[in-house]
């Protein structure tokens, strides 16, 4: 059957299969970009019970109105209607989400990897983003009393386009309805992901999800995404002066309480490719403290302890914002290596500032010639003494003087700095290019069929931005501080001033580009 009815009898219409996971197969629509379908498979219903009661979970969600999409870009697959066919439900509809790309393809660098091929000028920084925006979700969920419940990996999509985190699989919250009281519990989850207090329950169906249980899970996930996909409860097992790879399950390891970051296990010790967590700023490690710092003993009595969502969105935020940034420190050896400006050293380096090869090659050359010469000086000397010993001194003197060690250290710094300067003007313009909507609106005519893959509060940006380019101030505090956020703006004229200059301001595509945005905007009713 490929035609659908929701509650209030709309025809969907399905079109192509997108997904197909454990619980049902997604599809796209006809005649409808913006939604897609799930259709829960057969076998996952085991009764007449089961199917009503997540029927009535899905009718409490829609009840709820909780926004998905905020200023044009969703957060949420929330459930936006149900499907039925002429016997039960079969499914529900949720907004559409365009990526293929799941929060450890995040986790992940390193070359040809997954993230390195969509965000090729990746830094920390950017690590630090998207931590923000999940806790910034995770905050806003527990605004409505929303318990995710299953928060693993696998649930956490990454809108590219928009740069931001996107949860799926709503469906599997823990919910719970304000007016009837009617709890519907999360009875899923990935061990490896879970709180200790829901480690020892058995089934899950016995153990309770929670505000704190999502903290637990959203301080791994931050862990991942700032210690370049360490596990926090990984480990090395060391013991008689060797080393072995723990087999200990994940779960095991949370259930005691082995976070060999935070405190010290006996017989444990973090992986020798793991970066030490001094590395993070202070008020960072002691919010992973406030959670990963517990036993098997005193665990559940920690459980308030945990560090909240906003916590960790209030820790994060400054040091997410654009550079020049003075919490951020940048290698002087490799851009791409950004980090927290307490170190003292480049620690993705090892603390170690290695210097370009062909400049260990200059200088080992040198060695050999400055080896060279004084054996040259010392034969000589043995056969003409006097009148050699003054030629070979001021030879030589005048050599050490031209490349002095110091001298040489100065070169290397200086072609080191020159290098990464080169690396930097590269990936600041590709960085720049980026924070644009339409990158080259000033340079070639933009095509309404740009625009149309774009949402509205996209568009107005785009609009807006070819006026932002040339300094123009604006009397909106959203877009002012939307433009103020990125690294190109500066903020030059008033509105009134700007607007007396525009005919001197844009060139020909502006001018053009700008009459196609508004047309567009108006044809579209924005």
């Amino acid at each position: 059957m490929n035609t659908f009815y929701g509650r209030t009898g709309i025809a969907y219409q399905l079109d192509t299969q997108l997904g197909r996971g454990g619980e049902g197969v997604v599809y796209s629509l006809k005649d409808n970009d913006s939604m897609v379908a799930k259709i829960y498979n057969d076998n996952k219903f085991h009764n007449c019970t089961e199917r009503s009661n997540l029927e009535e979970k899905l009718e409490t969600m829609i009840a709820m109105n909780i926004p998905s999409c905020i200023s044009g870009v969703t957060y949420l697959a929330w459930p936006q209607d149900i499907l039925y066919d002429r016997e039960s439900m079969k499914g529900f509809i949720m907004p559409m989400i365009d990526t293929r790309y799941k929060l450890y393809d995040i986790y992940r660098g390193g070359s040809n990897s997954r993230r390195d091929n969509v965000y090729p000028y990746y830094t920390w920084k950017y690590s630090v983003q998207f931590a923000y925006h999940l806790s910034w979700i995770v905050e806003y969920l527990h605004m409505y009393d929303i318990v995710i419940g299953d928060f693993n990996q696998n649930n956490i999509v990454v809108d590219t386009k928009n740069h931001t985190i996107v949860l799926i699989d709503c469906d599997s919250f823990d919910i719970t309805n304000t007016k009837t009281k009617q709890h519907f519990p999360c009875t899923v989850g990935l061990p490896e992901m879970l709180a200790p207090e829901l480690q020892d329950v058995g089934s899950l169906t016995k153990g309770k999800f929670s505000k704190e249980s999502d903290y637990f899970s959203l301080a791994i996930h931050i862990f991942r995404l700032l210690m370049n996909n360490a596990d926090p409860f990984g480990g090395i097992i060391t013991m008689d002066g060797s080393a072995s790879l723990s087999n200990i399950p994940a779960n095991k390891a949370i259930l005691n309480g082995e976070c060999a970051y935070v405190r010290k296990i006996p017989n444990k010790k973090i992986p020798d490719w793991s970066l030490p967590i001094e590395m993070l700023p202070e008020e960072i490690i002691i919010l992973f403290g406030k959670t990963f710092h517990y036993t098997a003993l005193n665990a559940k009595r920690r459980i308030s302890n945990r560090a909240t969502a906003k916590e960790w969105r209030v820790a994060l935020e400054p040091y997410g914002k654009a550079e020049p940034n003075p919490r951020l420190s940048r290698c002087s050896v490799d851009s791409q290596h950004v980090y927290p400006s307490h170190n003292k050293c480049c620690p993705w380096c090892g603390g170690k500032t290695e210097l370009p090869e062909r400049i260990k090659n200059i200088r080992f050359l040198f060695e050999i010639f400055l080896l060279l010469a004084l054996i040259i000086g010392f034969i000589y000397l043995a056969e003409e003494k006097e009148s050699i010993i003054s030629t070979v001194e001021d030879w030589f003197v005048e050599v050490k003087t031209i490349f002095e060690p110091e001298d040489m250290e100065d070169t290397e710094d200086s072609i080191t700095d020159n290098l990464a300067e080169t690396d930097m003007s590269i990936g600041k313009k590709q960085k720049t290019r980026e924070e644009y909507i339409l990158p080259d609106s000033d340079e070639r005519y933009i095509q309404e069929e740009e625009l149309e893959n774009l949402t509205q509060e996209e568009i107005r940006l785009a609009r807006n931005e070819i006026y932002a380019r040339h300094g123009r101030k604006f009397g909106d505090s959203r877009l002012q501080e939307y433009f103020e956020s990125t690294s190109w703006y500066k903020g030059i004229y008033e509105g009134e001033e700007f607007d007396q200059m525009v005919g001197e301001v844009f060139n020909e595509y502006e001018k053009q580009n700008i009459h196609t945005i508004v047309v567009y905007e108006e044809k579209m009713g924005y």
